[in-house]
Parts: structure tokens; C-alpha cells; sequence
């Protein structure tokens, strides 16, 4: 079990990555949409790909974490955990899905 001082502490850093993760994900996102010589490269597209899967993470993932860890689902933090590693699998496959199908069409 984590202290008091543990929680605090994982409490204020989680928000401060989620933060963090949504700011810099989303600006390589609005900078590749803003572009289109960036748009033009298919290297470019898989990163803008993967900022997404990223920038979702930051969006929805931790702070379902975060509210579970306080508590607020109740007793069942197995809820929130499915929630990450269904999230988390259904990003990571989309966006291995998008990469594969980009190398196909080039």
C-alpha cells in the first residue's frame, strides 16, 4: 500500500503528464494538419498516427486511472484497468493497422 506523501505525489504527476502529453501530441498534430509539405510524406502521416494514439492516451486513459486510484468507481478498480488495456490495445492496433496499410498503398 502507498503512503499519503506516494498518493500525493502520484496525483499531482499523472494530471501534470496527462498535461503534458495532450499539449505536446496535439501541436505535432495541429503542425502536421497545418503543413501540407508534412503532409506529403507517409513517415510523417505514421508519426501524426501515433501522436494521436498518444494524445488519446493523455485525453481519456490517465485520467481514468486517476479516478480510480481515488476511488471513484467504487471498490472496482478491475473496471478502470479494462478500460485502460482495451483503450491502450485499440490505439496501438489502429495505429498498426494505419502504418500497414500506408506501406501497402506506396
Amino acid at each position: 500500500m502507498l503512503s499519503n506523501d506516494q498518493l500525493v505525489l502520484k496525483h499531482v504527476t499523472l494530471p501534470i503528464l496527462a498535461v503534458l502529453m495532450t499539449l505536446g501530441n496535439g501541436a505535432l498534430i495541429l503542425i502536421t494538419l497545418l503543413h501540407k509539405r508534412l503532409r506529403n510524406s507517409v513517415t510523417n502521416l505514421f508519426v501524426a498516427s501515433l501522436a494521436l494514439s498518444d494524445l488519446m492516451t493523455g485525453v481519456v486513459v490517465v485520467p481514468l486511472v486517476v479516478n480510480a486510484e481515488k476511488g471513484y468507481f467504487g471498490s472496482s478498480q478491475y473496471a478502470c484497468l479494462a478500460v485502460f488495456c482495451l483503450t491502450a490495445a485499440q490505439v496501438r492496433t489502429l495505429g498498426l493497422i494505419n502504418k500497414s496499410v500506408n506501406q501497402s498503398t506506396v
